[in-house]
């Protein structure tokens, strides 16, 4: 699947988002360290993602963006980074352990106030996730506010701001 990039080859952020994402916890520091080198990054989980792969393949079928949310591991009582799912695969050892390999970009930190776990909505029970979920893997529906993307390019809010009038 081809990946919407402009010519320059970045990431076109005004991609539309999935209305569906993941939540997932992973020790502050790693996340740190990956934002360091740049917001892109690979990890592990222990639970396989058979859902969110599928909803990723969806999310590129649509040429929508599916994305990760992050809680420290440490405390999870917060959102600190959200990133795009780039990749998921699946896998399992031959002694029969599972795990899911996941790559991501575009990590960024969420903005003070940190968003609270349970403003996240779970997708199958569509209540909000209890203060003492500690799971490390959740689809969630997508918080309304990384859905509204910020228009960044002032020509575009001028064209849109002559066609209102």
């Amino acid at each position: 699947m081809s990946r919407h990039r402009n010519p320059r080859g970045v990431m076109d952020l005004h991609q539309p988002i999935a209305p569906l994402c993941v939540y997932t916890i992973t020790h502050s520091e790693r996340l740190g360290f990956f934002y360091n080198l740049g917001g892109v990054g690979e990890l592990s989980e222990g639970k396989r993602w058979v859902r969110a792969e599928a909803l990723l393949a969806g999310a590129q079928l649509f040429g929508m963006r599916f994305l990760v949310l992050f809680a420290a591991a440490e405390d999870t009582r917060r959102l600190i980074f959200h990133a795009n799912l780039d990749a998921i695969r699946l896998l399992e050892s031959r002694d029969g352990r599972v795990r899911t390999d996941y790559s991501f970009s575009d990590l960024t930190p969420f903005r003070d106030p940190l968003p609270l776990k349970t403003s996240l909505v779970n997708d199958v029970t569509r209540k909000p996730i209890p203060a003492a979920f500690s799971r490390p893997y959740l689809i969630c529906q997508t918080p309304a506010s990384l859905l509204v993307q910020p228009v960044e390019d002032d020509r575009v809010h001028q064209t849109h701001s002559r066609r209102l009038r």
